[in-house]
């Protein structure tokens, strides 16, 4: 697990030099990220201690620092409640989680549902 923190520190880095040498604001600006990423599937630790349960799934992608993107599975796990959520990225075997928050409400415009 190590050499995953070392790889995604290291990555970082690389990305935030390329942002300062080589702008590009007419096709938006990238932004370093870190993710947190296990070999453990999430809902041994989202449901079991945080009460998230799995509520969409969809297929995606993300960029990564050389600008290519990534495909994987996007999961986002939320506490009936709405207190709580998580958002997971998955490439294979390995589980990324991409934000966490809460204070989960409907976002309505328009028309009311």
């Amino acid at each position: 697990m190590k050499w995953l923190a070392t790889f995604l520190c290291l990555l970082t880095t690389t990305a935030l030099a390329e942002i300062q040498e080589n702008p590009t604001p007419a096709q938006g600006q990238p932004l370093p990220m870190v993710t947190i990423c296990s070999m453990t599937p999430p809902e041994e630790v989202l449901t079991d201690q945080y009460d998230e349960l799995p509520f969409v799934e969809g297929d995606g992608g993300i960029f990564i620092p050389s600008g290519q993107m990534v495909q994987g599975k996007l999961r986002m796990f939320l506490k009936p409640d709405g207190s709580s959520f998580t958002i997971m990225f998955q490439i294979e075997e390995l589980y990324c989680m991409i934000m966490t928050g809460g204070n989960v409400r409907a976002s309505v415009s328009g028309d009311a549902l």
